[in-house]
C-alpha cells in the first residue's frame, strides 16, 4: 500500500495507514528511542548528503519508535529530510502482514513440543520457543522474505525495508544506486580476497514507476507462496498433518531467501558461489522434481526464464530479471573453460560412461556437471572422486563467472512467479512419489 505523499512528504497525515501496524509493547532495549535519535542527528550532521547515512538513520529512528501511533509523525520528519539531502524521489510503503500468516508460520514448532496435549497452563510460552530463533524476524514484518528484492539490482540497491510488527515500512528511492563503493570503507574490507569480478557497473535507464510496481509485484506473489507453503494438506502424509515436514519446509524457505540476499550483499565472489550452491541444494527439499540438472543447465535456465516473464509485467522485468540473464550468460561461459583439446568431440566433450566406455556428452552438460564437482569440493568430497569427475577437473580451466551465483537469484524469482510449485498439486504429486519410493 502507498502512504505518504510525493508532493507533500511532510504531511502527517498522508502516512495515518503507519497505525495499523502495532506496537512494541515493552519489548525494545531500555532508551533505544533515544538513542535512535541522538545516533541519527550524528549521522546527518556528519554526512548531510550521503545517501547511505541518512538513510541508516532513518531506519533507526523508524525502527525505534515505541507505538504504532507515533508512525505518522516520524515518518513526516524524516521522508522531507531524504528528499532534501539524498533522494529526491524517495516514497515510502507499507507491506501489512497478518495474525493469520503468523499463526500459520508458529503453528507448526508449537505442535511438535504440545503432540496431542494441551499447554498446561504454567507453561507460560515455551510452547512456542521451537525453532523459534532460526527465524525471529519471519514473524516481524516478514523481513527475510522482503529483503532481497531491493537488492535485485545488485550491486546497486533500490530500496530499504525496516520490519515492524504486523508489518514492514519500504522506503523505495526511485532510482537504483551503487550499493558499494569502489575502495575499501572499513579495515575489514582490505582483508576481503582480491581478484573479485563483483562491481557496480551502470544500471541502464529504469522508470521511476517499475520500482513501485516491482515491490508491489514482490508482495503481491509473497501471499501467495507463503500460503502455499504453510498449507497443511501439502505437509501431510496419509491424511495426517505433520508439524516436522511443516517445520522443515518454513525452515529451509526461510533460509533460501537468506542466502539470496546474503548473496546479494557480499563482494566476495567465493562466498557468493558457496551460498549458490547453498541454495542449489535447498530447492529440491521444497520440489523433488528440482534435481541438479534442473537448476544448472542452461536451456531449462531459460526455460524458466521465459516462463517468468509470462507471469511478471514488462516494468517489473526491468528490476527483477537483468542478474538472472547474467546469470545464463555465465553458465554459459563455464562450458568454455573445457580447453583439454584430446577430449573435445566438436560441441561435446568425451567423458567415462558407467559401463567402461567413453561418451559424447555436450559442453553445457558437462559444465553442469563440473559445477557439482566443484559443489562437492564444499563438502570435502564425502563421497570419493569418481574417474569422470576427475576427468572433469583435469579439462576444466576452472574459470567461474561471478555472475553464475545468481542462479540463486533467478530460481528464487522463479519461485516467486510459480508458488503454486511449492505447495500446488504438482509438487504435493511430486513429494508423493518421492515418500513411495522412499
Amino acid at each position: 500500500m502507498d502512504t505518504g505523499s510525493e508532493s507533500s512528504p511532510d504531511d502527517e497525515s498522508t502516512y495515518a495507514s503507519l497505525r495499523e501496524l502495532s506496537d512494541f509493547d515493552g519489548i525494545l532495549t531500555t532508551n533505544l528511542w533515544e538513542r535512535a535519535v541522538a545516533f541519527r542527528a550524528e549521522l546527518v550532521e556528519k554526512y548531510p548528503h550521503d545517501a547511505a547515512a541518512m538513510l541508516t538513520g532513518a531506519m533507526a529512528l523508524i525502527g525505534a519508535t515505541p507505538t504504532a501511533g507515533e508512525l505518522p509523525a516520524v515518518a513526516a520528519a524524516v521522508m522531507p529530510e531524504l528528499h532534501r539531502n539524498a533522494l529526491s524521489n524517495a516514497r515510502m510503503f507499507l507491506v501489512r502482514g497478518s495474525t493469520e500468516l503468523a499463526g500459520r508460520l508458529q503453528m507448526p514448532g508449537v505442535f511438535l513440543r504440545v503432540s496431542d496435549d494441551a499447554p498446561k497452563p504454567s507453561s507460560g510460552d515455551l510452547h512456542f520457543q521451537s525453532a523459534h530463533h532460526l527465524m525471529p524476524d519471519s514473524m516481524v514484518g516478514l523481513g527475510p522474505f522482503l529483503a532481497p528484492v531491493f537488492s535485485s539490482l545488485s550491486p546497486h540497491v533500490w530500496g530499504i525495508n525496516i520490519p515492524r510488527i504486523g508489518g514492514s515500512i519500504a522506503i523505495v528511492f526511485g532510482e537504483s544506486l551503487p550499493g558499494r563503493r569502489s575502495f575499501a570503507v572499513d579495515l575489514l574490507d582490505t582483508a576481503s580476497p582480491t581478484g573479485n569480478e563483483t562491481r557496480a557497473d551502470p544500471v541502464g535507464t529504469i522508470e521511476r514507476s517499475a520500482f513501485r510496481d516491482a515491490l508491489r509485484w514482490w508482495a503481491s506473489r509473497l501471499d501467495l507462496l507463503l500460503s502455499h507453503a504453510t498449507e497443511p494438506a501439502v505437509n501431510s502424509r496419509d491424511g495426517h498433518w505433520e508439524p516436522g515436514r511443516a517445520q522443515q519446509r518454513i525452515i529451509t524457505l526461510t533460509q533460501v531467501f537468506r542466502s539470496c540476499q546474503a548473496l546479494a550483499t557480499s563482494s566476495d565472489d567465493h562466498t557468493r558461489r558457496v551460498l549458490m550452491f547453498n541454495v542449489l541444494d535447498q530447492l529440491p527439499g521444497l520440489n523433488p522434481q528440482w534435481n541438479w540438472s534442473a537448476l544448472t543447465k542452461p536451456k531449462a535456465a531459460v526455460e524458466r526464464l521465459d516462463k517468468i516473464r509470462l507471469r511478471m509485467p514488462a516494468s517489473v522485468q526491468t528490476v527483477l530479471l537483468p542478474r538472472a540473464e547474467r546469470a545464463i550468460e555465465g553458465l554459459r561461459a563455464v562450458a568454455e573453460g573445457f580447453f583439454a583439446a584430446e577430449l573435445l568431440d566438436g560441441d561435446g566433450i568425451r567423458l567415462p560412461d558407467k559401463a567402461g566406455g567413453n561418451v559424447t556428452v555436450p559442453r553445457v552438460d558437462a559444465a553442469s556437471e563440473w559445477l557439482r564437482v566443484l559443489r562437492n569440493s564444499t563438502h570435502g568430497f564425502d563421497q570419493g572422486l569418481t574417474p569422470r569427475h576427475g576427468l572433469l577437473l583435469e579439462a576444466h580451466n576452472g574459470r567461474v563467472p561471478a555472475t553464475v551465483a545468481d542462479l540463486a537469484w533467478l530460481h528464487l524469482v522463479y519461485l516467486m512467479a510459480y508458488p503454486e510449485l511449492l505447495g500446488g498439486t504438482a509438487a504435493l504429486m511430486a513429494r508423493r512419489r518421492a515418500d513411495t519410493s522412499a
